[in-house]
């Protein structure tokens, strides 16, 4: 997550006193926002630019710019279209981007927003809640992270392996169903207090990336399905103040929420159906031997280890994440991260956050073995340090920088520890 940030809101929830839309920079268009949400319509638009400086080590010293423009619509199917209990979603991006991998040179990327410049399709879904809430199905195009390998207290870093962890993240033929590419498919999730379930099935290969013949679509003979589910302990539920369910963090579609959990711990595994080359196999002539399936897991949890009894929200927490990855076809057999998250550490800043989290993405002995052969001698693993602080300047307003060492950077022993300085901020029109 990491660039120059613009962040456009155009928020139109229930109706409610002229007040609500006070995070916005463009509060009601004169009244037009409230209209809106009375017919069961909420748009948004997000802009989030991200300065990335290499100061050294890393490929290059250097800058590197670039930006997310959200456009999103968030429709009321009771209201809109007469069914009761359906809700339907919209999310187009634009991307515009210098690269900082070419700075930096890492493996895991420092900057969770940096993708090539050009429009596209995001999310368009549809949601049915079955009566009282406790299942819903979504069929459509939808991002995976927004609900599996999510923790609230580690979206606050920039780095990407925060967000998802690289040895699922840099899976499959374009990446799995996540920002800046989405497939088309289904979840299904259950809640039984205090256990959610869900299940994913997705197309193996976002619908915007080329296949061997160029072409591109939503399914193509030999794409193979994704397969992701997760099981998520939650207790107990935790009310933020208002200000505090408007923050950056929380403006994400259908994970969007006014709810936190002292504590979630959560299991997840993936799977593959498509072949895939194995490192482990030696070519035969010029063929690469495959491999039938792919799988993986994760152990993810936070816990608030702190809260201000005179002030709830000004609170502190700690995340752990580990997962493991198919070591005969991926680069990274397994990554592991923790943290801790304080959110108004500063006295008389509530809504700021402060944060420091370390990452780790190990090569898999395979990946190892074949750059052996290649002639390189690869390092074991590549380590993420990251300090970050957030601060809320105005309601529709935020700025984060953040502080990265990257040790081992892409594991090339030729390359020195980059150390990386970020500016992101975030305005909601």
């Amino acid at each position: 997550m990491q660039r120059i940030a613009l962040s456009f809101l155009l928020s139109a929830g229930t109706a409610q006193a002229e007040g609500e839309f006070s995070d916005a920079l463009a509060g009601d268009w004169g009244g037009a926002r409230t209209r809106l949400a009375g017919a069961g319509i909420k748009l948004e638009s997000t802009y989030t630019g991200e300065l990335v400086r290499n100061h050294s080590g890393g490929s290059a010293k250097g800058v590197a710019q670039f930006g997310e423009l959200d456009l999103k619509l968030t429709a009321n199917g009771a209201k809109v279209f007469g069914l009761p209990g359906i809700t339907a979603y919209f999310h187009a991006l634009h991307t515009h981007s210098d690269d900082p991998g070419a700075l930096v040179g890492d493996a895991q990327g420092v900057s969770s927003i940096a993708a090539p410049r050009r429009w596209r399709l995001f999310e368009a879904w549809a949601q049915k809640n079955f009566p009282e809430q406790r299942m819903s199905l979504l069929v459509g195009r939808f991002d995976l992270n927004a609900e599996f390998y999510r923790l609230d207290a580690s979206d606050l870093f920039l780095n990407s392996s925060f967000g998802i962890g690289p040895e699922l993240s840099q899976t499959g033929q374009g990446g799995p169903s996540i920002f800046p590419e989405s497939s088309f498919g289904a979840r299904l999730s259950s809640r039984a207090d205090p256990l959610v379930l869900r299940v994913a099935v997705l197309n193996g290969v976002p619908a915007a990336v080329p296949r061997a013949d160029g072409r591109s679509g939503p399914h193509r003979t030999g794409d193979g399905v994704l397969l992701v589910g997760e099981a998520a302990l939650l207790l107990p539920e935790f009310a933020i103040s208002e200000e505090r369910a408007r923050s950056r963090r929380l403006r994400l579609g259908r994970a969007a929420s006014s709810v936190e959990r002292d504590t979630k711990i959560a299991i997840g595994g993936w799977h593959y159906s498509a072949d895939f080359s194995d490192l482990s196999r030696k070519a035969v002539g010029n063929t690469p031997q495959r491999h039938s399936g792919i799988s993986g897991g994760y152990l993810i949890g936070e816990q608030i280890v702190y809260r201000d009894p005179a002030r709830p929200a000004r609170r502190a927490r700690v995340f752990a994440q580990i997962g493991t990855g198919e070591h005969r076809v991926a680069r990274f057999s397994s990554y592991t991260g923790f943290g801790f998250a304080f959110v108004g550490a500063i006295p008389g800043r509530a809504d700021d956050e402060l944060g420091i989290a370390r990452g780790k993405a190990r090569n898999s002995p395979a990946y190892i073995e074949q750059q052996y052969a290649l002639g390189s001698i690869p390092d074991a693993a590549e380590t993420t340090l990251e300090l970050t602080y957030l601060a809320a300047i105005r309601p529709w307003l935020s700025v984060q920088v953040s502080l990265q060492r990257i040790h081992n950077p892409n594991t090339d022993p030729a390359l020195q520890d980059a150390k990386v300085e970020q500016v992101r901020f975030e305005i909601a029109f």
